[in-house]
């Protein structure tokens, strides 16, 4: 789930809350076309088209992803702490997932992470 774009035009980053539904941007990792989407329940994201093969995924989101997976599994050492993964309740993925074996207050069954970054 993308965060950040790139104008074809002037190659600017671009947020998804400053792009119009049918507005042209492209991905700052492979350069094709990105589209943006959101919904009751989904933040305004980008996303590839289904025939894209890029993962969207640069080498500094994959280090923060290990680094939060780190971080996250010495802070919760008796959860499971997954990569990429979709809960029941919830169909989206997430970049780390952190899952209790028991619900607890305040944060339930567990915790969802998005990696994010800002190209400057």
């Amino acid at each position: 789930m993308p965060f950040i774009a790139v104008d074809p035009h002037d190659n600017r980053p671009r947020i998804p809350v400053s792009v119009g539904d049918d507005e042209k941007v492209k991905c700052p990792v492979c350069n094709e076309p990105l589209h943006v989407r959101d919904g009751p329940d989904i933040a305004r994201h980008f996303y590839h088209p289904p025939e894209s093969s890029c993962g969207g995924e640069s080498a500094l989101h994959l280090a923060m992803k290990s680094i939060a997976v780190d971080k996250l599994q010495q802070v919760y050492p008796d959860a499971d702490v997954h990569i990429e993964f979709k809960t029941d309740d919830v169909p989206r993925r997430a970049d780390v997932f952190v899952e209790f074996d028991h619900p607890s207050y305040p944060l339930g069954k567990g915790i969802a992470v998005e990696v994010q970054y800002r190209l400057d």
